[in-house]
């Protein structure tokens, strides 16, 4: 691949770097600035067949980016403005995209090899309007480096302050330090510890920040989100040799449970069906009092490996089991009232269909635990239907839920609009053996028992056990037999 193109690629991903093998010169008395600050070598820049090369770690960090070394694999991993390169020694198969989007690749022609420690990349120019431009001053034999990524955005609203932290949680960037315009009272009305805990739900475990004026510094944090989003990472990319002991069981977990329900000809629609009812069936909520709710019940360890969680762990194990059967699915954070009481609360958005819709996987498993149950109230629902109890703290106008096409009800025809359609499912259910019966009012209040108790009467044996459950915000009848 000529070097043009492969420049070309790499741009694309938010880099200002290209692989080139290293033939051993001698060292040249090239300087590179990066943004006008000299960067300083362990391993000298070079001069090789016309190109310039440099270390990768040094340079990537001077620009900002987050660089990890995975020793098992030999491979290194750049972060940069939400999306990633992935470089590995002895392998001419460069992996970059979105943190938040398909992996792609791309064959280079030489292959990268290690001198002395570090991986040795050329530098060379790269089309404006990107992250990052080189400039080669031969007459001083200095490479000038523009890092866009460095210039701070002006934060002049709370929700640019909010995004702006998001930002730099999603780089893995834990210092760094924020400048708002005219919002000096923010730190009076705004506790920024709640965001991380509450918003984040539980992505960091502490947070260290100082706030002065408009100036607010985050020291350093700890990446306890990390749980999902390293997990996330790995079955994305297939890699393994940065996880703890417990991601890693995780990660398996989620590979077994795939290959054991899972089959290649489903629809989309199936294999969120079946892994929802994993997660369902295998799950129970821990109504531990608050303050004594373990931090393993906030992650997908406690709902996958030790079978019990709350909202942020069933939401974040739910996403883990839609990445691996390559269905985009985000967790969405807010607040849910239920019997008078509200609380921060986390849910799914996935896409079915070209379709965006909303999951609760939490409010799918009954309350108090009731082994074998599972209800179907929030299964791929819009965001009107939904908006009924859940408040999501923000709502991206481009993935708003509204289509109906593949929620539960729609989908398995259980919407009611009269007595006969009651009839109908009530009877079908029982030639099926079924032990629950779910349906949906359609302009048709399905509140009133007596509507179900005349068809039982025509159709079930006597003596037959029926639990009625109502959901009078979402007019769904549930039977329980």
């Amino acid at each position: 691949m000529p070097l043009k193109k492969i420049l070309a690629v790499l741009a694309t991903a938010g880099a200002i770097i290209s692989v080139i093998l290293f033939v051993n010169n001698s060292p040249s008395n090239i300087t590179v600035l990066a943004n006008g600050v000299a960067i300083e070598f362990d391993v000298p820049p070079q001069s090789v067949n016309s190109q310039i090369i440099v270390p990768l770690r040094t340079v990537a960090e001077a620009i900002g980016a987050k660089v990890e070394w995975v020793d098992d694999s030999q491979t290194m991993w750049l972060y940069l403005d939400g999306r990633y390169i992935g470089l590995t020694v002895g392998s001419n198969i460069m992996r970059f995209g979105a943190l938040n989007g398909p992996e792609m690749s791309t064959e280079l022609e030489v292959v990268p090899e290690l001198v002395d420690g570090r991986i040795m990349v050329p530098v060379s120019a790269i089309s404006e309007g990107l992250h990052s431009e080189v400039q080669w001053d031969a007459a001083s034999d200095t490479i000038k480096i523009i890092s866009h990524h460095t210039e701070r955005p002006v934060i002049d609203s709370k929700e640019k302050f909010l995004a702006a932290i998001e930002e730099n949680i999603n780089n893995r960037i834990t210092q760094f330090n924020l400048v708002t315009v005219e919002l000096a009272s923010l730190k009076q009305d705004f506790d920024i510890t709640e965001y991380f805990f509450n918003v984040q739900e539980a992505r960091v475990s502490w947070v260290n920040y100082n706030a002065s004026g408009n100036e607010y510094t985050f020291i350093e944090y700890d990446l306890t989100f990390s749980m999902y989003f390293n997990v996330s990472h790995a079955i994305k990319i297939g890699e393994t040799g940065f996880l703890t002991p417990n991601e890693l069981q995780v990660y398996r977990r989620v590979r077994q449970i795939v290959e054991d329900n899972i089959r290649q000809d489903m629809s989309e629609f199936e294999k969120q069906l079946v892994l929802h009812d994993y997660l369902v069936y295998n799950t129970r909520y821990d109504s531990s009092p608050l303050g004594e709710i373990p931090i393993e019940s906030h992650t997908p360890y406690g709902a996958l490996i030790r079978g019990i969680a709350v909202c942020n762990g069933y939401s974040y194990a739910f996403k883990l089991l839609m990445d691996a059967v390559g269905i985009e699915c985000e967790i969405v954070y807010g607040e849910a009232e239920a019997n008078g009481v509200v609380e921060k609360h986390a849910w799914n958005r996935v896409n079915i269909g070209g379709n965006y819709y909303l999951v609760d996987t939490t409010w799918a498993s009954p309350f108090p635990d009731m082994p074998g149950m599972i209800t179907y109230d929030y299964f791929n629902v819009t965001d009107e239907m939904i908006s009924v109890s859940h408040t999501p703290f923000t709502v991206d106008e481009n993935k708003r839920s509204v289509s109906e096409r593949y929620n539960y009800f729609v989908y398995h025809n259980l919407l009611v609009h009269s007595q006969e359609c009651i009839d109908n499912i009530i009877r079908t259910s029982l030639e099926n053996n079924e032990s629950t019966i779910f349906m949906r009012g359609d302009g048709l209040d399905i509140s009133d028992i007596s509507l179900f108790e005349s068809a039982f009467a025509r159709y079930a044996e006597p003596g037959l056990s029926i639990r009625f459950s109502h959901n009078d915000r979402m007019n769904i009848m549930r039977i329980f037999l």
